[in-house]
C-alpha cells in the first residue's frame, strides 16, 4: 500500500476534549459550540498547525442528523457541516 509522505497518516484532533478548555461542557453540542466560538477552533487548530500537522480534520464528528437531533439541531445538518469545513479550510489556507 503506498501512503503520503511514504508512511500512514495518523489522525486525532481530540478537538471535544481540547475544547473543554475553552467553555465546552459535556451538555453541549460540539458542532454549536464550535460555530458560536470560532475562535476557540481557530486556535486549536492553528495549534496544531504551529506544532507540525500536516492535515486538519474537520471537527464534525457529531455532525450528523442522528446525533443533532438531541439538541433539535437535525434539520441543520447541511448547513452546519458547510460552516465546519468553511472554518476548517479558512484556517488550512492561512497556512
Amino acid at each position: 500500500m503506498d501512503f503520503p509522505y511514504g508512511q500512514p497518516w495518523l489522525l486525532d484532533g481530540a478537538y471535544g476534549t481540547n475544547l473543554k478548555t475553552a467553555g465546552l461542557s459535556f451538555s453541549d453540542c460540539t458542532e454549536q459550540f464550535i460555530l458560536n466560538h470560532p475562535e476557540a477552533l481557530a486556535s486549536l487548530q492553528t495549534a496544531f498547525l504551529q506544532a507540525g500537522a500536516d492535515t486538519l480534520t474537520i471537527p464534525s464528528f457529531g455532525a450528523n442528523a442522528e446525533r443533532l437531533e438531541q439538541f433539535g439541531l437535525a434539520a441543520e445538518t447541511a448547513r452546519i457541516n458547510a460552516e465546519l469545513t468553511t472554518l476548517t479550510s479558512k484556517i488550512a489556507g492561512q497556512r
